[in-house]
């Protein structure tokens, strides 16, 4: 009786080692885990290049598994596409609500800031307290204001660069709005010509403000409570509170990364 070849054991061996790795590539086709086919079909190529002393059958079998190798790739890309596109729709979900939290967030920093002003340019004087400046500026403005009218007058920002930002918080808004409405007179006085009275904004309102001020159909830009007024080239006035607004503008691709917050 003819005995079977003594590496009848290996031929078998390498052929259902073969069939393992398809079938364990499927399986994490199926579970969406990455991208197995690479991996897939250089196993495949590889093991289906050692065919010496396998039976026909077997090459046979192989040679089946080397022509479905394009229908598993065309199968794992739309699985893998699928998987990738729902992430990506995951993604731009969240980013869209950390922004709607962002704007919220902002719209209440912003309110606690109505009683504030910011003044750019003013000297400091060595000896002269923040508050005693800051009246000698309302005076030349024609604004009366008293200490009780305050409830801090101090300066921000870096010692070391000079003058800083004078921040000024009142009692009520009534007097800001006096100060804004001569604030005109500044132009009056060169020794004034290069201080500035501004509305204290947020990071966001103040990238705002800048971003509006660079848009080509933007003629002016500036803000009144905390909010971006807009006048267009073509007459048109429009308010920007949040990045969102900006599509009103004709803006159809914001630069959400400039403004600090995630891209979609």
């Amino acid at each position: 009786m003819p005995q079977p070849p003594k590496n009848g054991k290996a031929k078998m061996k390498t052929f259902n080692d073969l069939c393992a790795v398809f079938a364990d590539a499927c399986s994490d086709i199926e579970e969406g885990n990455g991208d197995p086919v690479t991996g897939l079909i250089e196993n495949l190529r590889t093991s289906a290049q050692n065919v010496s002393g396998l039976n026909e059958s077997d090459q046979t079998a192989i040679k089946v598994v080397n022509l479905l190798l394009p229908a598993v790739n065309v199968i794992s890309s739309n699985i893998v596409g699928k998987y990738v596109r729902t992430h990506e729709s995951s993604i731009k979900n969240i980013s869209s609500v950390v922004r709607r939290n962002s704007y919220e967030i902002d719209k209440l920093n912003q309110y606690s800031r109505k009683e504030n002003i910011r003044i750019s340019g003013l000297q400091e004087v060595e000896g002269t307290d923040d508050f005693t400046i800051f009246k000698q500026l309302c005076e030349k403005i024609e604004v009366d204001v008293k200490k009780e009218d305050i409830v801090a007058c101090h300066r921000v920002g870096d010692p070391k660069k000079k003058p800083r930002q004078m921040l000024v918080r009142f009692v009520t808004r009534d007097l800001k709005f006096k100060i804004f409405t001569n604030k005109k007179k500044l132009k009056d006085d060169a020794s004034l010509s290069k201080v500035y009275i501004n509305e204290d904004l947020t990071l966001l309102r103040m990238k705002l403000l800048q971003y509006v001020k660079k848009l080509e159909n933007v003629k002016a830009a500036f803000t009144r409570d905390g909010k971006v007024q807009c006048i267009m080239k073509d007459g048109k006035k429009f308010t920007v509170e949040n990045p969102d607004d900006l599509f009103n503008l004709g803006e159809d691709d914001v630069d959400y990364g400039e403004l600090g917050l995630p891209n979609l």
